[in-house]
């Protein structure tokens, strides 16, 4: 009778493992290198609602569970791993992802799929549960999780690489263009500090500018000034030359009175141009002593900008070094404990 029991216990496991390869078949790797690993007891099917079980109009029938590494939630740069609905719509996206069945697409849109869970007895670590509707399909969930997860790492890892780049340019060609802006800089200073001492040597910086601006300010209303008064006189002169004309036969005594008008009227319009020139030299000097000032002031906050953003540049540049030597955690792909995923039969509770 013992003999007859044993046979039929060998056959009832025989056919459990033709009926359901996933819980019969041996640690199998995959593309992304897990191991998916039978387990015969039966998993809960947790959800988000307030009892903390799966809620949805079918139950899943397998679970897939792992153990996944999730360092310090404060690093500035965590992993980036499928969450909620927006993870399972970023999981469809995979290439695992699109080749989920039809009946499972319809479990994941209106079931609870995943569910996350710390592990208090494990350091660093958090319990990822999957449901599926069938054993396929629920190693094809795990297989779209961490695609999610590598995929979203090596963008990191791009973003860093390309960051670098851009960081090693930009210094480069500060360094270049910063050697040559002190040199300018420098030129620039140098003839401002010989024209202020030319022409406004006992003044500070502040008040030898107020004064030049004044200087250009008076020699603008002293030119306004002059071209009344010249063109004055030239319309003297003018009105004599017709007079002379029309009294050609009159008496010389007459004629000579023109002439002398005519001439001191040439004296005072020689006069005029003399302090019109006198006037517009003083005022180019002055604008360009202001002008001066102006591109100094400019070109000193150009070396201030430039060595900053240098200072920048560098310490970014440094950073992403520091990355691509020691990764920080969203730049590396999931790490799975014991690089296993366990495949349970799914109940409700």
């Amino acid at each position: 009778m013992t003999g007859i029991r044993i046979l039929q216990l060998a056959i009832c496991l025989i056919l459990a493992c033709v009926c359901d390869p996933a819980l019969g078949a041996e640690p199998n790797k995959t593309a992304t290198g897990i191991l998916f690993e039978s387990n015969r007891d039966a998993q809960t099917w947790y959800g988000k609602g307030r009892s903390g079980l799966g809620r949805g109009p079918v139950a899943p029938t397998h679970a897939a569970v792992m153990h996944v590494w999730m360092p310090d939630v404060r690093s500035s740069r965590p992993l980036d791993l499928p969450k909620g609905d927006e993870g399972i719509r970023r999981m469809l996206k995979t290439p695992s992802g699109k080749s989920l069945s039809g009946q499972q697409r319809e479990f994941l849109s209106t079931s609870d799929a995943m569910v996350w869970h710390s592990v208090g007895n494990m350091k660093d670590h958090d319990k990822i549960y999957l449901y599926a509707v069938n054993a396929a399909d629920v190693k094809k969930m795990a297989q779209a999780f961490l695609e999610v997860g590598i995929d979203s790492a090596q963008a990191a890892m791009q973003g860093v690489k390309a960051s670098l780049h851009s960081y090693e340019e930009k210094v480069a060609k500060i360094r270049k263009e910063l050697p040559k802006t002190e040199a300018e800089l420098k030129t620039v200073a140098a003839e401002y500090e010989k024209a202020r001492k030319e022409t406004h040597s006992p003044l500070s910086d502040a008040e030898t500018v107020e004064e030049s601006k004044k200087i250009i300010l008076e020699m603008n209303t002293i030119l306004d000034s002059l071209a009344i008064e010249i063109n004055g006189i030239e319309a003297k002169l003018l009105a004599v030359e017709e007079i002379k004309a029309q009294k050609a036969a009159g008496s010389a005594e007459g004629l000579a009175r023109l002439e002398d008008i005519m001439s001191e009227q040439a004296i005072e319009l020689a006069g005029a141009l003399a302090r019109k020139k006198a006037a517009i030299s003083i005022r180019e000097r002055e604008e360009n002593f202001y002008s001066l000032y102006k591109r100094r002031i400019s070109l000193a906050k150009q070396v201030g900008e430039l060595k900053k953003e240098l200072r920048n540049a560098e310490s970014y540049q440094r950073d992403a070094e520091k990355w691509l030597a020691d990764p920080e955690p969203n730049m590396l792909p999931p790490r799975v404990y014991q690089n296993k995923v366990a495949i349970h039969p799914a109940r409700k509770k």
